[in-house]
């Protein structure tokens, strides 16, 4: 059993659902004592905090808990207007931007693309190239084929589905276009969303090209997410117009076409050898950027940093897909929960030294080392431990130096930091839960779900694709009800919260020493801690940069 989602808002349908959030609490973790103390160790408190923040309205973007009762929303049955600024969520979960009709200038004075006006009717085109995630749905319903693997490695890494998709020569992107009941923009099409009404040298304005503004000059060594470059943005609204990756467009290529095209709607050659392609890549030198320039490959190419975007021109023939609060992932049991982001642990620094007094040691030339913790100021629930014939040094004002003549070893432990465990996985929408097992109930077939095998929910009012279902699945037991790494995982996980721990061994002078240094560190001392700690020769002790510590 194989069931996908896309986390999407629709404007199109005259309901949607507004999702709630439970916020689960922390666990804390104890920390273990070392076997090996032989005095009592100290343990850093703190009072406890009397109150806690109150609780947050959930927003219509959060996800919702388990058993919680989704409430409606009445919305704009007609949806945003054509105009510039307009944005309108897409079935793929993809933004649209509006590019209405009108004249534009094209060109930049070369004889492949000449200056000149050209006037194209309104459309809406993605403002982002399309990701690795929205072209894994379509290949899920069988209507992609997969990316080259040598050219798109991290089609399948789960950190990297807001890149976008590489690997692909043209019909692979024709086809995806199509999926979405869309095509690929045409160069004209693709020129205007750059440069904007009045012929823009790059896609956002005039400004040279740098690292803040597009992912081009080698900024990056590869593709970056389709949203970070917001500062890129074109007058219509469409990011990485220069930079990320080349686009394929729809146009067969002709180097002298544009010295002789329609003034309006031009679609290029009827036919030719090469595809055109638009933009630049993470690779390519800066002074490409202009959006005006104009690329050409062979349409059976498929590049590490080559992809595409699509134009719709009916953006309210699709219904949105179903959000889902979890969702059902391919494996071998034939199904299970989604699996669910670990955050990790953050642990406190700490650190214990010592060294060992030679040559001024302050207690007659008794054997002896000095022993510290850091940092002064140690974080609640810190353990300290020591071995017999260690006292405060009196020497000192730190209430953290000790003064130690029998050996052995100490060691600073604090815990970590353990953040709120993940939501549980529910059921998916479809599948109603009874107990430990999400049981399927199914959704009625209706219209305006054109993505292959899609049906319509009226209760939800949007589409989920039909493949054949199991009659139910078993969510993760009570005990392990988190979902990740292909294994239920109980909270925290096994050895999730260890405390961080640094430990080392005390050492003290064979002798009072000799005014002649210490070549050798006395039997028994270990300088560690602290990177860069050794023992110093002539201060006879561990030291950093000349100074003990």
């Amino acid at each position: 059993m194989f069931r996908t989602t896309l986390r999407l808002l629709s404007l199109v349908a005259v309901l949607t659902l507004v999702l709630a959030a439970c916020a689960p609490q922390a666990t804390q973790a104890s920390a273990t004592e070392p076997s090996s103390v032989t005095e009592p160790p100290i343990v850093v408190t703190e009072p406890p905090v009397a109150t806690k923040p109150p609780a947050v309205a959930p927003t219509a973007t959060e996800t919702t808990a388990v058993g919680a009762t989704p409430t409606l929303q009445v919305i704009d049955l007609a949806g945003p207007l054509m105009e510039v600024g307009s944005t309108w969520q897409y079935v793929d979960g993809s933004t649209l931007v509006a590019v209405p009709a009108g004249e534009f200038i094209m060109g930049h004075g070369n004889t492949d693309n000449p200056e000149h006006k050209v006037t194209l009717n309104e459309f809406w085109i993605y403002r982002n190239e399309v990701t690795n995630k929205q072209y894994a749905l379509c290949v899920a319903l069988g209507q992609c084929s997969l990316p080259n693997p040598q050219d798109n490695p991290a089609f399948s890494d789960p950190l990297r589905v807001n890149e976008p998709i590489i690997g692909v020569n043209w019909d692979q992107a024709q086809a995806y276009c199509t999926f979405v009941n869309g095509r690929l923009p045409t160069e004209a099409e693709w020129e205007k969303t750059a440069r904007g009404p009045d012929g823009n040298t790059y896609p956002w304005g005039e400004a040279a090209p740098g690292c803040n503004l597009a992912n081009i000059g080698r900024c990056n060594p590869g593709a970056t997410p389709v949203t970070e470059y917001p500062q890129g943005v074109s007058f219509y609204g469409a990011t990485d117009l220069s930079g990320n990756v080349f686009e394929w467009v729809a146009d067969w290529y002709s180097p002298n076409y544009y010295g002789q095209s329609p003034a309006e709607n031009p679609l290029g050659p009827e036919t030719g050898s090469f595809r055109s392609v638009r933009s630049t890549s993470f690779g390519s030198d800066s002074y490409l950027a202009e959006s005006a320039r104009r690329f050409r490959d062979k349409p059976i190419e498929q590049r590490p940093d080559l992809g595409f975007r699509c134009v719709v021109e009916d953006p309210a023939a699709m219904a949105p897909w179903c959000q889902m609060v979890a969702i059902v992932n391919p494996n071998q049991s034939g199904g299970g929960p989604s699996d669910v982001s670990i955050p990790s642990p953050t642990c406190p620094p700490v650190d214990v030294s010592t060294f060992g007094f030679c040559n001024d040691t302050p207690n007659g030339k008794v054997p002896a080392a000095s022993l510290n913790f850091n940092p002064d100021a140690l974080p609640p629930g810190t353990l300290i431990t020591y071995p017999g014939g260690c006292s405060l040094d009196s020497t000192t004002a730190d209430p953290n130096d000790y003064y130690c003549t029998g050996g052995g070893s100490a060691s600073i432990q604090a815990l970590c930091t353990v953040p709120p465990p993940p939501v549980p996985a529910g059921c998916e929408p479809g599948y109603t839960q009874n107990g430990n097992t999400c049981e399927y109930t199914g959704g009625l077939p209706g219209e305006r779900c054109v993505l292959g095998g899609a049906n319509y929910d009226p209760l939800m009012q949007c589409c989920a694709f039909n493949e054949p279902l199991a009659d139910s699945y078993t969510l993760c037991p009570a005990d392990a009800p988190y979902y990740a790494g292909g294994v239920c995982q109980p909270w925290p996980i096994a050895d999730y919260a260890s405390p961080e721990i640094q430990t080392v061994s005390l050492g003290t002078c064979s002798t009072g020493g000799t005014d002649g240094g210490c070549p050798q560190p006395p039997p028994g001392v270990v300088c560690g801690g602290t990177s860069g700690t050794k023992w110093d020769t002539t201060l006879c002790c561990c030291a950093v940069n000349g100074a003990c510590r």
